[in-house]
């Protein structure tokens, strides 16, 4: 009939603690779900938010945990599990605040392949930083996203001082195997200094698509943002970008609306989110954009709202595409049933012809994904909710 209904839920430790933030990043392909956990410390006294990632596989009709990945090395408050991202045989995750040398909060990511050999088993693989990346507060690793062709990953300087950057980096082969190397490092061509971007939130969000790389910048124009696009041509990636996306003048985008908190790339289609967007009198109630191709232009298609707006809603936190469906987070939205305020809720939309309708697909919690995750065979959508 159309209509999603709720499966399951997921839970990650055993003995949850408060504010873990289990299903703060997810990520689904095929028949996985990979979930993060950055503020996980495993109850013990003696560790702080070293962070965790779980490995959910579907069995019979069910979703199962299969296994969980922790990083080599791990230290406290490294929040393993900030950002995750899976296609294939890899999941890699964020952990943005690792120390390097004497470099706090620089960050890396870590890759995880799945064995060939021995059933659900992962194991860590590769330790990524970007290139010269020893500068402390640059939070590389704040984002990341995979697609089969190439890896792409933000550091977006949340505290001052360090680089806002993106990179690409792309799979070769080894004579052991194989390994991600740096292809480019993206930056826009305004608000940069000595090759990084400085106070605008470069690399908030990030997607990749085949040769489209996307990047938010959630700070630009004090706090309005702005999406830069970057183009693949032939085997090379443009330092800068091939288009710069700012808010539609003909839409009501005021400062401090973060366009660009969140972004999602899926083949000629861009959706970007606008979390506190201010529509209809309703303080930061949030709005959705899909920008679609045209030529070499990726002009404004639609602007989607919450069929349900209220202040404070922040619809338009998380946006992700698939096919001809999207999922907007909306994670200051109340659901009727509750008596407790702010559960937030995820809105799936569908296109039908030109336009976007609501499929009635109401979700609690704050974080969803159908990039690779709609599972073609069983149709299958993640339900995720935040442990507190």
């Amino acid at each position: 009939n159309g209509r999603w209904n709720y499966k399951q839920r997921l839970t990650g430790n055993s003995s949850p603690q408060s504010l873990d933030m289990f299903g703060s990043s997810v990520d689904v392909y095929e028949n996985v779900i990979v979930v993060g956990e950055p503020n996980f410390d495993g109850g013990s006294p003696n560790r702080t938010n070293r962070g965790r990632v779980y490995v959910f596989e579907k069995f019979t009709g069910s979703w199962g945990l299969t296994t969980t990945l922790e990083h080599a090395g791990a230290k406290d408050n490294d929040y393993l599990g900030t950002s995750v991202a899976i296609y294939g045989s890899t999941i890699v995750a964020g952990a943005p605040a690792v120390i390097h040398h004497i470099s706090n909060k620089a960050g890396s990511v870590f890759v995880f392949e799945r064995s060939s050999t021995t059933a659900n088993s992962w194991a860590q693989v590769q330790e990524i930083s970007g290139s010269g990346f020893q500068r402390s507060n640059s939070y590389f690793g704040k984002s990341v996203d995979i697609d089969e062709n190439g890896l792409i990953i933000g550091a977006n300087a949340q505290t001052g001082g360090g680089k806002e950057n993106a990179y690409i980096f792309e799979k070769e082969a080894t004579p052991t195997g194989s390994i991600w190397v740096e292809k480019a490092q993206l930056v826009p061509s305004i608000n940069s200094v000595a090759g990084f971007a400085s106070g605008i939130r470069f690399g908030e969000s990030v997607s990749i698509y085949d040769n489209v790389a996307v990047v938010g910048a959630n700070d630009t124009n004090n706090g309005t943002g702005s999406v830069y696009v970057f183009v693949k041509e032939g085997d090379s990636w443009p330092t800068t970008e091939t288009q710069k996306i700012d808010p539609p003048p003909f839409e009501f985008v005021g400062a401090d609306s973060d366009f660009g908190i969140s972004v999602s790339v899926y083949d000629n289609t861009i959706a970007i989110g606008a979390m506190h967007d201010s529509n209809n009198s309703q303080d930061k109630a949030g709005a959705a954009f899909i920008y679609e191709k045209k030529g070499n232009i990726w002009s404004l298609s639609k602007k989607i709202e919450s069929p349900n707006p209220e202040p404070e809603g922040e619809f338009g936190n998380y946006v992700s595409l698939y096919d001809d469906r999207i999922i907007v987070g909306s994670f200051g939205a109340n659901v009727p049933t509750s008596t407790t305020g702010n559960e937030g809720r995820a809105y799936l939309f569908k296109k039908m012809g030109k336009s976007w309708a609501d499929v009635n697909a109401n979700y609690s919690g704050i974080n969803l994904s159908i990039v690779d995750g709609v599972d073609k065979d069983t149709n299958t959508l993640a339900k995720i909710t935040d442990a507190t």
